[in-house]
């Protein structure tokens, strides 16, 4: 019988040690997500630049420091997002198919495994093809900018109003890659079981 700290095998650590391993991990992440918000925000409004380039004002400007706060941090959940939720969407599919019986050897684990390959999939077809579509058509719809105005008071509102309007550009895009990202995952999922049903139960026979 194994007794005391040298019995103790890897895989026996106490749960909380590992959430907090876990945890640690995950607050690295976010921090230099958000560090580098500023390459995200540039990635997401670059179809927005290019289909509004004559329509937008020389220069956009955030004239609360809590929106700038709240995009840099909205951005760093983006990115960290992106990164764990189709890891977490795979080890609970993992784990479904563990319950329903299917061996861990089986195909069905190794396809699983690759279902994170949908979610990119699902973010490069909304940002190759969904934003500069949806951009397009914003811009069909916007005429062309006007002179600058001459009045400072003038000047810093039109700023204003096209920095809100990048925030909540910006919002959306990040929603709509978060959800058809994994949205396409888990169709992927749920294909792989329905593939593998068959094969967990070969060796049942109705009696």
């Amino acid at each position: 019988m194994k007794q005391g700290a040298a019995g103790i095998q890897p895989s026996d650590r106490p749960v909380f040690l590992r959430a907090v391993i876990w945890s640690a991990g995950l607050l690295v992440l976010f921090v230099t997500a958000t560090s580098l918000s500023q390459v995200a925000f540039d990635l997401l409004v670059a179809p927005l630049n290019a289909a509004l380039a004559d329509k937008m004002p020389g220069q956009v400007i955030f004239t609360s420091p809590s929106r700038y706060f709240a995009m840099k941090i909205g951005l760093g959940a983006f990115v960290t997002a992106c990164v764990v939720l189709p890891l977490v969407l795979t080890k609970a599919g993992r784990f479904f198919l563990a319950r329903k019986g299917i061996e861990e050897d089986e195909t069905s684990w190794f396809r699983m495994r690759y279902t994170p390959l949908l979610f990119v999939a699902g973010l490069l077809v909304v940002y190759l093809a969904g934003l500069p579509l949806w951009c397009e058509m914003v811009a069909t719809m916007m005429p062309p900018q006007s002179d600058p105005p001459t009045d400072a008071i003038s000047a810093f509102i039109r700023e204003d109003l096209w920095g809100g309007f990048m925030i909540d550009y910006v919002n959306g895009a990040m929603q709509t890659i978060l959800i058809v990202g994994l949205g396409a995952q888990a169709a992927g999922m749920y294909l792989v079981y329905r593939k593998s049903r068959p094969e967990a139960h070969a060796g049942l026979s109705v009696t």
